[in-house]
């Protein structure tokens, strides 16, 4: 007997998307499913052609609970359809996305095989899609409700232990704080499955990666954003100055790196010239009431950074140290990667001409690692990484040694995939081994400061 899933799906003036979307939900390859439509005072036929559904997808085998509602917000139309469900784990599709047909099924499954494991996510595909697997593992709080909501699939107890629904903020903004917050606050870390199980559609009249909508408009509504996110943190006590200030970083990196033009417009409108120096500034000032030793580090590498991208404010590394340190997080020792490192024949770094190369070799440098050859399929004579004129070459895989260290900084996993099986001699370090690794050595160097 397949474990009873409850989706709840907000519905407002979606006329143009949602036959797609219940279709999707038709050809789930998952048969104990219950719907739950809350339609947020449609005027447009949203109604209607989930009138038309209904009965089909009853026929289908699914529960399917309509609720209708005066237009009071997606936030409203959450919560109404949270009290109603009676599965034994949730996800939260919008009503303009499209579901592949194992959106429900390898969530479920992977909550099945483990009684341990609270909520997964997913991978997601779409024009503006802003979310990477590996952000999401390494720092959950960091991104806050940015998170997509409908990448996620919670066990209900957990739901119910996080209070989820007893401090759900009824908001016309979003729905996603109100449930990513209690989820990274829960005290349990999600699985990935690193599959792409889930189509994010840019609806017309989203403000999502609209252009057409002023840089001022985007400013205004993630500036609600980020107070609706500090009332949730508020709600369950956490909205201490370190939070907040996540917080805010938070928002200014969705502006500038998540909506394209109108989010860069941001940082050369003049009226908002001075957020990334006033963000520079704030961290700054924040880590001088911590450790001096922290903050000569921090500063050292904020200006290596903002002098490298002084038109991208790198705000995910800068966080990654930021929050390593200001949460005190108790870093294990990762002894086979110290060995690695330390008893490396040479240091080569492979995808040496990728932004996360560029954003993470900063920290390496500062950090005493002297890498000695930097590897790029891309690279020629004139390529060059923009820091310290260091020069990347072709990569050479069979002059490799058994005791090099290979440092692989890829998001991609088919391309680490393919270096990996190219670097056949080396001792091989992947992005997630690396920040293990930095982050040990962050917390090392300072501790006791």
């Amino acid at each position: 007997m397949q474990t009873k899933v409850s989706m709840v799906v907000p519905c407002y003036n979606k006329v143009s998307y949602i036959d797609e979307m219940l279709q999707s939900v038709y050809d789930q390859l998952y048969d104990n499913i219950e719907l739950i439509l809350v339609n947020d005072g449609s005027t447009d036929g949203t109604r209607e052609s989930i009138a038309k559904w209904e009965l089909k997808l009853k026929s289908r085998g699914f529960s399917v609970i309509i609720i209708d509602q005066e237009n009071l917000g997606v936030g409203v139309a959450v919560k109404r359809g949270l009290s109603q469900i009676s599965g034994e784990y949730v996800c939260f599709p919008d009503c303009d996305d499209i579901l592949h047909p194992q959106y429900v099924s390898k969530m479920a499954n992977a909550l099945d095989k483990d009684i341990t494991v609270d909520w997964v996510i997913v991978n997601v595909i779409g024009e503006q899609s802003r979310m990477t697997s590996d952000i999401l593992r390494d720092s959950l709080l960091l991104l806050f409700g940015r998170w997509a909501v409908w990448t996620k699939m919670v066990r209900v107890t957990y739901l119910q232990h996080c209070r989820v629904l007893q401090n759900f903020i009824e908001s016309r903004t979003s729905q996603e704080p109100q449930i990513n917050i209690p989820l990274a606050l829960g005290g349990s870390v999600p699985v990935m499955i690193d599959e792409t199980l889930y189509d994010y559609r840019i609806a017309d009249g989203s403000i999502s990666g609209n252009t057409r909508i002023a840089a001022s408009e985007y400013y205004t509504f993630f500036k609600s954003y980020e107070q609706l996110e500090i009332s949730v943190l508020e709600k369950y006590n956490f909205a201490d100055d370190c939070n907040i200030l996540l917080a805010e970083i938070g928002i200014l990196r969705v502006l500038y790196f998540g909506y394209g033009d109108a989010g860069k417009t941001l940082w050369t409108d003049q009226a908002h010239a001075s957020l990334g120096v006033n963000l520079k500034t704030k961290i700054l000032q924040y880590v001088s009431k911590f450790e001096r030793k922290f903050e000569t580090f921090l500063k050292k590498f904020s200006e290596d950074t903002f002098g490298l991208m002084p038109n991208d404010l790198n705000v995910n590394i800068i966080c990654f140290i930021f929050e390593i340190k200001m949460r005190n997080v108790s870093i294990e020792k990762p002894d086979h990667l110290i060995k690695i490192v330390e008893n490396a024949e040479n240091i080569v770094v492979c995808a040496a001409l990728s932004k996360t190369t560029q954003s993470f070799l900063p920290i390496i440098l500062n950090l005493g690692v002297k890498p000695s050859h930097y590897w790029d399929s891309s690279a020629d004579e004139h390529n060059k990484i923009l820091i310290s004129g260091i020069v990347v070459t072709k990569p050479a895989y069979k002059q490799l040694k058994p005791r090099d260290a290979v440092i692989i900084l890829a998001l991609k996993p088919e391309v680490s995939s393919a270096i990996a099986a190219e670097a056949k001699q080396g001792q091989l370090l992947d992005l997630s081994d690396i920040k293990q690794y930095l982050s040990w050595a962050i917390f090392h160097q300072n501790r006791g400061v």
